[in-house]
Order: C-alpha cells, then sequence, then structure tokens
C-alpha cells in the first residue's frame, strides 16, 4: 500500500473516532434534527478535525469553511421569509461539514465529496441529512445560475424572486 494511502486511510479513521466523540453529544445523531447546538458541534468538529488530521491546504480553504456557513446562513435567512421549510440550523451545520472530506485528501477535489459523506455517514448523522450536501458540480452550476451581482453576494441588495426559486 503506498505511504499517503495509509496516512489518508489513518486520517479516515480519526475523523471517524472524533466525530463519533464530538456528535454522540448532538441532537442530529439523537433525533435526526439539527438545532443550534448541532451547528456549535460541527464548527468543533470541523477545528479538532483539522488539528488532528494536519491536512496540508491552502489558506483560502479555511476562509472558505468558515465563510460559507455564514454566508449560508445569511441566504437562509433571507429565503425563509417566503418559505418558512428552510431548516436554517441544517443548513449552517452543513456548510460546516460539507468539505470535511479535505483533511483527508487535501487535494483531490470530487474524492473529497464521497470522503466527506462517508465520514458523516460514519459519525452518526442521518442519512437523509447527508444527503442534503448537493455534490460539488451540482453547486457550482446551481451558483452560476443565480448570476448575483456584486451587491447582492455583498447582501447590499436583496435576491430576486427568481434566484431564490434557483437557491
Amino acid at each position: 500500500m503506498p505511504k499517503d494511502s495509509f496516512i489518508n486511510l489513518e486520517r479516515y479513521n480519526k475523523l471517524i473516532s472524533l466525530g463519533k466523540d464530538i456528535l454522540s453529544k448532538s441532537d442530529i445523531v439523537k433525533s435526526g434534527t439539527v438545532s443550534l447546538k448541532d451547528v456549535e458541534l460541527a464548527r468543533e468538529f470541523m477545528a479538532k478535525g483539522a488539528k488532528t488530521t494536519n491536512p496540508q491546504v491552502k489558506a483560502s480553504y479555511w476562509e472558505h469553511i468558515t465563510i460559507a456557513p455564514e454566508l449560508g446562513r445569511r441566504i437562509a435567512l433571507q429565503m425563509a421569509k417566503t418559505d418558512s421549510s428552510i431548516g436554517l440550523h441544517e443548513i449552517e451545520f452543513l456548510l460546516f461539514l460539507h468539505d470535511i472530506g479535505r483533511l483527508i485528501t487535501p487535494s483531490i477535489y470530487f474524492r473529497n465529496d464521497l470522503l466527506g459523506d462517508r465520514v458523516l455517514l460514519g459519525t452518526g448523522i442521518p442519512k437523509h441529512i447527508v444527503g442534503d450536501l448537493p455534490p460539488l458540480g451540482n453547486i457550482l452550476v446551481k451558483a452560476d445560475e443565480l448570476e448575483l451581482t456584486v451587491s447582492q453576494m455583498e447582501f447590499a441588495e436583496p435576491f430576486t424572486s427568481e434566484q431564490l426559486t434557483i437557491a
């Protein structure tokens, strides 16, 4: 077995163990629903997972995984004004963990989706929640379809009804 395969397997197993430990206290594992406490546990899992696996990633990765949940929460709050079914905590929870696979294989993008899903399922997160994470390719297509203006990306201008439907 190549050395980096062993390292990847070791990282994977460490994340599963860490995730089980942290998320065993969560509402999501107990009831299948995401609470505000679970959002904090997702943040803790990601932070401790990074320290445990010490992946060699670019600084922009850390910016991305801290900005994505905030951006998602803002979008979800705006969407919730017209759609009461929006799961605000679920969106923020999933966005904290959407790139957790990068902690295993830092440079292989699409494999990260598969590994991330396996880690989340292995920690006890229900399949229906993990299934809400769309693959990276789908996210990129939808983001392009939104055609956001600079003002909208800065949250100075609201989304149009068409953009809310796409989102």
